[in-house]
């Protein structure tokens, strides 16, 4: 769908446009360590929010949701899938500590909650929407994340059946 757009810049922001646009640079030594320098900058700063914004909401589930709540959602079959998916995207961790982390999950919630955490986390997180709105537009990160949740949950779903 997005490789194959009549106008994929389009689907960038105008903002990263511009910062992307190749602009006349000088060869000297003093140049190139002020532009590594800028672009570290600017880089940082776009970084910074989007590692509080993943951060604040994770910290805030785990120690708020109590346990009570916990094993009424993982003992319904959508509810399961649709709260460990809710959960993957406000966490933020990294998709190679998922496992160890869902881990403790494993007796509360259902087999298929834990392949849609499993599948949602590591694509759609608060963290990584946070730094693709800098060069994708937001209606290109809402189709983006519906097309991955709803896949996520069908497989999630699925799962439940067969197993």
């Amino acid at each position: 769908m997005y490789s194959r757009h009549l106008k994929p810049e389009s689907l960038l922001a105008p903002r990263f446009q511009d910062a992307c646009a190749l602009g006349d640079h000088h060869d000297a030594a003093d140049g190139k360590i002020k532009r590594s320098a800028g672009l570290f900058t600017k880089e940082t700063s776009a970084m910074l929010p989007a590692l509080f914004i993943g951060a604040g909401p994770a910290g805030l589930i785990q120690t708020a949701v109590s346990r009570e709540v916990l094993v009424t959602l993982g003992s319904h079959p959508v509810w399961s899938v649709l709260a460990l998916m809710a959960l993957a995207f406000v966490v933020s961790i990294c998709s190679n500590v998922d496992v160890f982390f869902i881990l403790s999950f494993g007796a509360t919630f259902m087999p298929d909650a834990i392949v849609a955490f499993l599948v949602f986390g590591p694509m759609i997180d608060i963290k990584m929407l946070a730094l693709l709105r800098t060069p994708f537009t937001a209606k290109t990160l809402m189709q983006l994340t519906l097309i991955v949740a709803l896949c996520s949950a069908v497989l999630g779903l699925a799962i439940n059946y067969v197993v």
